[in-house]
């Protein structure tokens, strides 16, 4: 079993979308309340969908083709717009606050 493999990563870099962060209460010690707002701009979503299809086109170019397996994010049945728009509203929104959430 080859364990090889490559991955690329889209970012969105200029984000349009808008979070919130306000305060929970007049008490300093409570958590604020954020509302992060990822992908609430359709311009952010539009970019990311770009930039997963712009993944492909390169995978399948040489020099990496010949490294290509199966496509294991978003998957290759993802295709059209909505595929993509709903992969990325819940999959990579769950991801960033994974990584980067309060």
């Amino acid at each position: 079993m080859n364990l090889d493999g490559f991955s690329f990563q889209s970012i969105v870099c200029r984000p349009e979308s808008k979070g919130s962060v306000s305060l929970a209460s007049n008490n300093p010690r409570d958590h604020p309340i954020i509302k992060t707002g990822y992908f609430t701009n359709e311009k952010d979503i539009k970019t990311m969908r770009e930039g997963l299809r712009l993944s492909r086109k390169i995978a399948q170019a040489s020099p990496l083709a010949k490294y290509l397996g199966e496509e294991v994010y978003p998957g290759s049945k993802v295709q059209s717009d909505e595929e993509f728009n709903e992969y990325i509203k819940s999959v990579c929104v769950i991801s960033i606050d994974l990584s980067f959430g309060p």
